[in-house]
């Protein structure tokens, strides 16, 4: 079957002549499987005291599938400080997100609300007055309602995703009876997994129909 490229001649001469998505007819069906939930997926950094910055030590560059990040730190006393992370998102495009961890006993966690595909560099600064010494770690959120994983297609509003069905350790389940606007995210081009706990047995298989309009913006990087 001739392509495009032998029946258009400007996709042969011209990078910036593309399709996208919501020029085409079709439905995306996405799969996520067994998705790490391991919280120091992308890194550690070296125990530290107040004030002190340390950088992360990565572990994985590469997310399992592009999603939020968790930050964390853990001390024998209180304990807090911020995380800079940079990296690109799905499509490629270099972003960084700062994600601050309030003082508390033993230090705490927090989710991101950006979705990385990849890390490439970070450092955890520890809070002024934290008390002892604590480990920062850079993971995998598995709270329902905070995980965002990312869509590899751009989406113009929650209609765009039709179906989410959640495959819950073998057991297919529909999420919220069907109605699912409120697991679609579009500012980062995801969806959200359950409302409980995100686990190593499950699988996502999400069915979407693209109408993000691409004209007049910045092409897609992708990765």
């Amino acid at each position: 079957m001739s392509g495009y490229k032998e029946r258009e001649p400007a996709f042969m001469k011209g990078v910036d002549v593309k399709i996208t998505p919501d020029e085409i007819d079709r439905y995306e069906i996405i799969e996520v499987s067994n998705p790490s939930t391991s919280t120091s997926w992308f890194g550690t950094a070296a125990a530290g005291t107040s004030t002190q910055a340390k950088p992360l030590v990565i572990i994985n560059q590469w997310a399992d599938w592009p999603r939020n990040l968790l930050g964390q730190v853990a001390g024998s006393s209180d304990m807090g400080g911020s995380w800079v992370v940079n990296g690109k998102d799905q499509f490629g495009n270099t972003i960084a997100e700062t994600i601050t961890i309030g003082t508390a006993t033993n230090g705490g966690t927090v989710a991101g609300t950006k979705v990385f595909a990849l890390v490439s560099s970070g450092t955890f600064t520890f809070t002024t007055g934290d008390l002892g010494s604590g480990t920062p770690s850079l993971g995998c959120v598995t709270v329902g309602t905070s995980v965002i994983f990312g869509l590899p297609t751009k989406i113009a509003s929650t209609a765009d995703v039709k179906m989410i069905t959640w495959i819950n350790n073998g057991t297919p389940t529909t999420l919220n009876g069907g109605t699912i606007g409120a697991y679609v995210l579009t500012a980062t081009h995801g969806f959200r997994g359950t409302a409980t706990t995100v686990a190593l047995t499950d699988r996502y298989v999400v069915w979407l129909y693209p109408t993000y309009d691409n004209s007049s913006k910045t092409r897609l990087t992708y990765l």
